[in-house]
């Protein structure tokens, strides 16, 4: 990647000073993305930063906060979400932050570049267990089908562990793990963080039999003993027309997609993906403090959770695991 170009030319002493600066740019770009330990930060502050200088053509000491204002109108007219934008200028500030401690420039184009705060989870809608909507969702998929067993064991994953799509995406097989308590599942966080979910018996026995049906037979810990598995993505594609082998990691967008034509089918229009997410934090809050439940849901801090939640109550976090089990008691 190149930070731009400077419009300077003439002497050689002069185009030297030049390539040394782009040099210890480059450096300091590589440096400040390596710095994060999230690979998905990591990808998208470079494409956001990458797209800010490909709109501005200058070299990046020669930055103004007139361009970074530029950037923001752009994107806003390009029809980006407001979060989107937000985290664009955030790349952008966190780049140039690092490179005035490095001590290549003074000031940030970005500051004072306003950022329209949001509530990401002021619109969040969720399941109404009281109304077994929960139950009407996951009445939807054809569990007679290859498909339906896998999107079942995904939907119910998600609603009795709080769990990013995201997460669940990127989740193999070998992230399957026995414990003395049962099965958890071992993901990345939002911080690039190892961490782990208790698996329901409920969804370990819609996993099971999702994973016994698959022809890949991939190596799980959930595996029948005698059974040899090789290792492959927890959820993958089936065989179809567009994926003819089938097998292939099943993408967030597939899994956002599916759970939106399922709730549409069933009548729940206002359900999305994340509400899968949010169903599992109301029902937490009904058994857990604010700690409890932010931790169950890997939140940095308890202010997030307090944005999804009003109130809580008090348990410990495996008791608050199982307690949103219960709500799905039967459904195998």
């Amino acid at each position: 990647m190149r930070l731009g170009h400077k419009n300077m030319t003439h002497n050689a002493t002069e185009q030297d000073i030049i390539q040394q600066t782009t040099d210890a740019w480059q450096q300091t770009y590589t440096a400040w993305l390596l710095n994060f330990n999230s690979d998905r930060t990591r990808q998208a502050y470079n494409a956001a930063v990458l797209q800010f200088f490909e709109l501005a053509h200058k070299h990046a000491s020669q930055v103004e906060q007139a361009d970074a204002i530029a950037y923001k109108a752009w994107l806003t007219k390009q029809g980006y979400a407001q979060s989107t934008i937000n985290q664009r200028l955030a790349a952008l500030s966190s780049f140039y932050t690092y490179a005035i401690d490095k001590g290549l420039c003074s000031e940030n184009p970005t500051a004072g570049v306003k950022r329209k705060a949001i509530n990401p989870y002021g619109k969040a809608s969720y399941l109404d267990t009281e109304a077994d909507q929960h139950r009407t969702l996951l009445d939807q998929p054809d569990r007679d089908s290859l498909q339906g067993l896998r999107d079942y064991a995904v939907m119910l994953t998600l609603m009795t562990t709080g769990l990013r799509v995201s997460a669940l995406a990127d989740a193999t097989t070998a992230d399957l793990k026995p414990t003395q308590a049962g099965y958890v599942l071992q993901f990345e966080n939002k911080g690039g963080e190892t961490s782990q979910k208790r698996l329901q018996p409920q969804a370990v026995a819609a996993i099971n039999a999702y994973l016994a049906k698959r022809k890949d037979k991939p190596t799980s810990s959930l595996a029948l003993p005698g059974q040899t598995r090789k290792a492959g993505p927890l959820f993958a594609t089936v065989p179809s027309p567009r994926s003819k082998k089938g097998g292939e990691p099943l993408t967030r967008h597939a899994i956002t997609k599916m759970i939106s034509r399922y709730a549409k089918a069933a009548g729940l229009h206002h359900i999305t993906a994340h509400s899968l997410r949010h169903t599992f934090a109301v029902m937490a809050q009904q058994h857990g403090t604010v700690a409890e439940v932010s931790a169950a849901l890997d939140h940095k801090n308890t202010r997030v959770t307090t944005i999804y939640l009003d109130h809580v109550n008090t348990a410990s976090i495996d008791a608050l695991f199982d307690k949103v089990g219960d709500v799905f008691e039967g459904m195998n």
